[in-house]
């Protein structure tokens, strides 16, 4: 495992496609979007795949950029306080993108080329494994993160699945009104807890 601290090395992927992306062309009126979900993060670029790269040879370490005089420049002038470069333009972001999923066990990106567009799906790390307390979280709904008879807070349950306490706060409401959670105390106590119905 590196020595780099978890946020900075779990930014590496996604800066990397940044820097693909600012080097692309811009088309009128759009912008790269950034959509965050629970399971994964989708980057889509405006404008597709440039010059020889297909989907099939994105990863083989070969770079083909639209603006070589930008990619240059990129290259040259350093981020502040020695965060590195914004972009070195030798064709190994892509490689690199697989290899710091691969060692962090992510799925690896998917890649989702089209005439116009182009678009990156990072996965989201979830908990699978360790301290028995912890259950793994299927990234789907809530009750995968519960034992059997187990009494949950909101706290747990975010513990547990690595959602924001908002998230659980909106899944918890929608499951208890669907029926498949039960509170244990009123909507206002502090000792509210829930378990499966």
């Amino acid at each position: 495992m590196s020595s780099r601290s978890p946020r900075r090395s779990s930014e590496r992927p996604l800066r990397t496609r940044w820097s693909t992306e600012t080097t692309a062309p811009r088309y009128d009126g759009q912008a790269v979007s950034v959509d965050i979900f629970d399971d994964r993060l989708e980057i889509l670029n405006p404008g597709g795949l440039y010059g020889t790269k297909t989907r099939e040879n994105l990863a083989d370490g070969a770079s083909c950029c639209r603006n070589a005089t930008l990619m240059k420049l990129m290259s040259l002038v350093p981020l502040p306080a020695g965060a590195g470069l914004p972009a070195e333009g030798n064709g190994s972001g892509v490689p690199m993108m697989i290899r710091e999923c691969e060692q962090r066990g992510i799925r690896a990106p998917e890649f989702r080329p089209a005439l116009d567009s182009f678009k990156v799906v990072l996965a989201r790390p979830t908990y699978e494994g360790g301290d028995s307390k912890l259950r793994a979280y299927d990234g789907k709904d809530l009750a995968s993160a519960f034992g059997p008879d187990e009494e949950l807070s909101s706290k747990e349950i975010q513990e547990r699945t690595g959602l924001s306490i908002g998230q659980v706060r909106y899944r918890v409401r929608t499951m208890v009104e669907s029926g498949e959670l039960a509170a244990t105390a009123a909507t206002t106590s502090r000792d509210r807890r829930y378990r499966l119905a």
